[in-house]
């Protein structure tokens, strides 16, 4: 168990790290550096990590709230590519797609705070 708490620190630090290069790769591609794709490729890299930090938190046992914490930066970091590639959503809510990168990133740093402790 004590293992599978490193491991759910680790991907919570990763993920919070990893979310700052998310605006560093967006922001290339923006002004023409490097393609889009590479943002989205690297999104799902955090998607995976998420979903492994949840299978972490379950085998560690941090209890139901880091668990569902867990489980919502995972259903948050899921949905991140629906906002953008679901035609026909509201410009409105496609817009949220930064803001849930920010909440993301928080997020995952207050998780790995919360398992340090």
């Amino acid at each position: 168990m004590a293992g599978a708490k490193k491991m759910f620190y680790g991907l919570n630090h990763f993920i919070f790290g990893w979310s700052l290069v998310q605006i560093a790769l967006i922001g290339f591609a923006f002004f023409g550096a490097m393609d889009a794709s590479i943002h989205g490729m690297s999104g799902l890299l955090l998607t995976v990590a998420a979903l492994l930090a949840l299978i972490a938190a379950v085998v560690a046992k941090l209890g139901g709230q880091t668990i569902g914490l867990a489980a919502l930066l995972f259903v948050i970091l899921a949905a991140q590519g629906f906002f953008i590639h679901t035609p026909g959503l509201a410009p409105f809510v496609r817009g949220l797609h930064p803001v849930f990168g920010l909440v993301v990133m928080f997020m995952a740093r207050m998780l790995a705070a919360k398992s340090k402790a």
